[in-house]
């Protein structure tokens, strides 16, 4: 693929490598997914040794089913939303965190793990190296207690978080029916400082959404 040097695009590069990772655009028109696909992250360990899975999915929810997606949030919060399916990759994967995704849809996460929560200060994901495919890409969202926040909310507590992804146009778009593209989690890791105040320390980590691979469908 042959990328032109026009001045957005050293103007990308240049805010590249300030901040490894390009905020997702809001969507401005056109209409909203009608499914979603959720998964359960569990991560482990610290600064120096992070371990992060996903422990169950539910690979395809039909919005219509349950009345959109703030009754699906709202299940999820609440623990009633089935998330009975292995969440482990199959086929190519660049890490565990790897996600299939052919559709446009709401990708939905819901961190299980103590002592970590999506940033509370910043965006809950971002675009990798692939930012010029950023229009694929939109919508991060804080949950809290099952209610959407938005992405600019800056306060603790966030379990809970969203983007919409069109893998149908990267598919589309896709050389030989296979696209692969980076995007980051931004969490943070909840820890006691020395006067036994809580006290956050961001991590970044960072899975990739492609077709074929990853885990699940759609």
């Amino acid at each position: 693929m042959t990328i032109e040097i026009t001045p957005e695009v050293i103007e990308g590069i240049k805010t590249y490598f300030a901040d490894p990772g390009l905020n997702m655009e809001e969507l401005e028109n056109g209409s909203l997914p009608t499914i979603a696909t959720v998964r359960e992250l569990e991560v482990d360990g610290g600064p120096n040794r992070i371990e992060a899975r996903y422990s169950g999915a539910n690979y395809e929810v039909n919005l219509t089913n349950f009345g959109g997606l703030e009754q699906v949030l709202l299940r999820l919060h609440n623990g009633s939303l089935s998330m009975a399916q292995n969440g482990v990759p199959t086929g190519e994967h660049k890490t565990p965190l790897s996600l299939k995704n052919r559709e446009y849809c709401y990708v939905i996460f819901k961190l299980k793990s103590k002592n970590w929560q999506f940033s509370g200060d910043k965006p809950p994901f971002s675009i990798g190296i692939d930012w010029w495919k950023k229009g694929w890409y939109f919508n991060a969202r804080k949950v809290y207690n099952g209610i959407d926040q938005g992405h600019l909310a800056q306060k603790n507590g966030c379990m809970i978080a969203y983007f919409i992804a069109d893998g149908a146009a990267a598919l589309d778009d896709a050389p030989n029916g296979k696209y692969s593209h980076g995007f980051n989690f931004h969490l943070d890791l909840i820890y006691e400082d020395s006067d036994h105040q809580p006290s956050y320390m961001p991590i970044i980590i960072d899975p990739d959404i492609r077709y074929p691979g990853g885990s699940g469908e759609p």
